[in-house]
């Protein structure tokens, strides 16, 4: 039922650009420019269902246990913008702090991602508190696959930096299915 949707608002957003095109005299300006929109939107269509396919096969927690670092980065930022997030790389002063910057709304947060739950164990807090004295404006998170003891979680808290750990992926993958379970429900209802 939904390929039927997009087909139909594809097929309407075709014949409205038609209409508009058509008070152009020249015919082949406005057959080619029709053409040359069709095979844009068949392209956004297919690279967007081709993403959430490579998303929901990337969100099983045996693949994330497997991910290398860079993968791991990148599958966090990818989350974070499913979940409403605007993501941006940092910039060369806050490459150091960070691998990605997070905003929502006016709040932004620095996300460092560690793979394991021995490289958050091996950080020295005194080298924490001098990278991450300045910020005042900004929340840092950091972001591990593993389940974090509640003794790790105070030892960062002191330094008002959040942890994320196992449970906060399994509930962030369960609420970005519901959320696209409810679009689906939505455009359902909507016929």
């Amino acid at each position: 039922m939904l390929k039927i949707i997009r087909i139909l608002l594809f097929t309407v957003a075709l014949y409205l650009y038609f209409l508009f095109i058509i008070k152009d005299p020249n015919t082949y300006s406005a057959v080619s420019k029709i053409l040359l929109v069709t095979i844009l939107l068949i392209t956004m269509e297919l690279i967007r269902s081709r993403s959430n396919k490579a998303f929901k096969q990337s969100s099983k927690l045996e693949v994330i246990d497997y991910m290398n670092q860079q993968k791991f980065v990148g599958y966090v930022a990818e989350m974070h913008k499913r979940l409403g997030y605007s993501i941006n790389l940092p910039t060369d002063a806050e490459a150091p702090l960070c691998d990605i910057v997070l905003y929502k709304g006016r709040l932004k947060y620095y996300a460092k991602c560690y793979h394991s739950i021995e490289e958050l164990e091996n950080i020295e807090l005194e080298n924490l508190t001098k990278l991450y004295s300045n910020i005042k404006k900004a929340k840092v998170v950091f972001f591990t696959n593993a389940n974090c003891t509640d003794q790790l979680r105070h030892r960062f808290a002191i330094y008002d930096i959040e942890i994320k750990d196992r449970t906060f992926f399994i509930s962030s993958i369960d609420t970005i299915q519901a959320l696209e379970d409810k679009t689906i429900l939505h455009l359902n209802m909507a016929k």
